[in-house]
Parts: structure tokens; sequence; C-alpha cells
């Protein structure tokens, strides 16, 4: 897939030359100059040692066209784009912003829609996976108000916890067990015929309750 140029909106032309290195899943860069994006082809999950390499040389490519005068990582420090953009940063002596998740995407639908820089705020549903939040926790669902030059979190789904931290991102009966905890053996028995119970009647319920019960590779996500 080649790579997708876009025109900012109005009040972004400028002759800052900026570099984002993207999340962790389903990962893709975008430099930023002159009043336009070009954004990477979709690179991929950078946990995979082979989709990760591309993801460098994807990066080591747009140093070669120009060094940016800023990076921009995603906020969660453990993901190895974040990881990579920090060490890039040091390399080269260039500042780094890290943003958080789930503003970044608000604001590129803000973009993609056109609202000038120096728009009124808008109100933005975020549900898009896991991002660490401003306040340390993992956060999901989230509500905020959001411009260009930042946001408010007003609201966001009431955190559960993530069995399996990680794996629960690519196992979504993880998050349905987490849901059903709490009045588990209710629902075991109202609906044992039902398939979903007898999925994860499957799964070692009490150990994984145990988990979440002692917060051992269980974090809370709204």
């Amino acid at each position: 897939m080649a790579e997708i140029r876009i025109t900012l909106p109005a009040g972004f032309a400028s002759n800052a030359n900026i570099l984002a290195l993207g999340g962790e899943l389903k990962s893709s860069i975008c430099r930023i100059a002159n009043g336009q994006g070009i954004i990477s082809e979709v690179i991929g999950d950078l946990e995979q040692e082979v989709v990760y390499r591309h993801f460098t040389t994807q990066v080591d490519a747009a140093f070669s066209d120009s060094t940016p005068d800023l990076l921009v990582i995603d906020k969660h420090p453990d993901y190895l784009s974040s990881q990579h953009g920090l060490d890039l940063a040091r390399q080269h002596d260039i500042p780094v912003t890290s943003v958080q998740h789930h503003y970044a995407h608000i604001a590129a639908v803000m973009a993609d829609n056109g609202l000038p820089r120096c728009t009124k705020p808008v109100l933005g549903i975020a549900l898009d996976g896991l991002g660490f939040g401003d306040d340390g926790t993992i956060w999901g669902g989230e509500i905020l108000l959001a411009d260009y030059h930042g946001f408010e979190r007003l609201a966001c789904f009431q955190p559960v916890a993530m069995i399996g931290g990680g794996a629960a991102t690519h196992e979504p009966w993880r998050n349905t067990l987490a849901h059903l905890l709490p009045v588990w053996d209710q629902v075991e028995k109202q609906f044992s015929d039902t398939g979903i119970i007898q999925f994860l009647n499957k799964k070692p319920v009490s150990l994984l309750q145990m988990m979440v019960d002692k917060g051992v590779n269980a974090p809370l996500s709204s």
C-alpha cells in the first residue's frame, strides 16, 4: 500500500518538520511539513520482529530524507515505537513530545474533517483499544472535550481488569470474562446452556478470578 498525502486544515501551514511514530498495533508513521501530512502504509504489529524491522527501516528512510525538527511518540512508555523515538531523540539531539493515544485519535478525526487549528473544542468519543492515560492508568473507552491544543477527560467507561495484561488485547474473551466475574456464579447457573458460558467454562476461571483479586497481571482499564 502506498503512502497517503493529505493537506492539513487551515492554520497548520508552517516550515516545521515533524515526524510522528504512531502506536504499536496497526502501526504507521507520519511526517508533517509545509502544511501536508505524509502517512506511511500500515506497517503492522510492532511486537512481531519482522514488522518491527520494517518499522525501523521506514523511520530510517524518513530520517534520510531530512532530520525532523521534532519527534512525536505515543504516551505509553512501553510501546516499542515510543522507546525507539526516545532513542532517536537522544542520538540526534532533537526534541521529542508524547501524545495521549485516544486524544490523538480525536485530533486525527478533527483534521480529517477539515476543522481549522482555531476550532472550538469538540466532544470526542474514543473507543480504540488501550492507551496510557494522563493519570498513569490505562485508558480505553474515553469521552474527551478536545481541541488541537489539549483536552479535558469528561468521562470514561467503568474500569475493569485486563486479565493477562496485553493478552487481553488479542483475546477478547478475557475482557468478556472480566465483566462477568462479579456475577459469575449467577450467570453460570442461569445461562449454562449458552455458547459463551460453555466456552468460558473451558478456561481456568478460578485462577483468572484469583489474578483479578490479587491484581496479578490484571491492570484496570476503562
